[in-house]
């Protein structure tokens, strides 16, 4: 895993409920279609109905995983459960994760 880099920040869209200090899983689209990384979040989630992605928040502390994939995520008998998994990971942005789902995904991640 990548070190944090904790003095650079990016603007992400997120969901409008994401809060200062939260979590951020990256899944990269086609045709990567994989989780890349963890980021934290750095400001709220701001809502603007101007905005193409209507709500937006910085992200920082990038932490680099090793690569799962959305067919590993398929495979897995916990994840394969996931509404969000059934969909294809189809209007992934701003899906929330539980406690649980977190602590199965650092088991992928090992």
């Amino acid at each position: 895993m990548d070190t944090p880099n904790t003095t650079t920040t990016h603007a992400w869209a997120c969901n409008e409920h994401t809060r200062r200090g939260d979590l951020v899983v990256m899944y990269c689209l086609s045709p990567r279609s994989y989780i890349h990384s963890i980021w934290r979040a750095d400001s709220n989630g701001i809502f603007n109905p101007f905005d193409y992605y209507k709500s937006r928040t910085t992200m920082r502390d990038k932490v680099v995983i090793p690569r799962i994939t959305i067919q590993d995520l398929r495979n897995d008998t916990y994840f394969a459960l996931l509404p969000i998994v059934k969909k294809n990971l189809q209007g992934l942005n701003g899906v929330q994760l539980s406690a649980n789902d977190y602590t199965e995904l650092l088991r992928l991640i090992k």
